[in-house]
């Protein structure tokens, strides 16, 4: 579960978070370079407003793709359904050892499984038994109204007619467990700067070792 390293409290004078709208939303990291993947949620004060919904019937897919998770980063709503196909020709064990969601698979190629339920909100590191440079995350929000950054660090929320706080999570962060939050104002689009040291990108980093061809 996420700890919160401050509370921001967002009063609603006229600000944008009062009427429902398209929030357009640009992250940058600390040296003003856009950042993707970062994930972008919003939890209402009213949360009945921005509460998953758990009959939603959504699978959402992490795959195997040449030795790589794909995608790098997944967001999905508390209570979501997760399916992990394998799209190699050799042998994946995917597990994580976070407590949002301790697993284990054994996944072969076509091989299929029931979709995995994540409901605990928080960061959940995925990594595999057999190709160690594999890294992947599934971050688990406490709100429907989620997103994640595209290459040119943009995305767009869809806002209820409420009041909230905006949270910012990128799978760079050094506090894994402590997502960045933000007062919206009447401005937009918002240009959010990541106010914290990032971790190097480990994306794609090491692809190949003695058992490459393990299957």
């Amino acid at each position: 579960m996420f700890k919160l390293s401050f509370l921001i409290v967002s009063y609603c004078f006229m600000s944008f978070v009062c009427v429902a709208g398209t929030l357009s939303i640009q992250v940058k990291s600390p040296d003003l370079k856009p950042l993707s993947s970062a994930i972008v949620w919003y939890i209402s004060n009213d949360k009945s407003k921005t509460q998953p919904n758990y009959n939603n019937e959504t699978i959402y897919i992490m795959d195997q793709q040449n030795k790589q998770f794909a995608p790098y980063v997944l967001a999905v709503p508390r209570g979501g359904k997760v399916t992990f196909p394998n799209s190699d020709s050799i042998k994946h064990h995917v597990y994580s050892f976070s407590a949002a969601k301790p697993f284990e698979l054994k996944l072969y190629q076509g091989a299929s499984h029931q979709p995995l339920v994540f409901d605990k909100p928080g960061v959940v590191e995925l990594g595999c038994n057999i190709h160690d440079w594999m890294l992947g995350y599934i971050l688990v929000a406490d709100s429907s109204v989620i997103a994640k950054t595209n290459s040119l660090g943009q995305t767009s929320l869809l806002l209820p007619d409420a009041a909230g706080i905006l949270y910012i999570w990128h799978p760079r962060f050094k506090q894994k467990n402590q997502p960045q939050q933000y007062i919206i104002n009447q401005e937009q689009p918002v240009e959010i700067i990541i106010n914290q040291p990032l971790l190097p990108d480990l994306k794609g980093f090491g692809n190949t070792d003695k058992f490459d061809e393990y299957d």
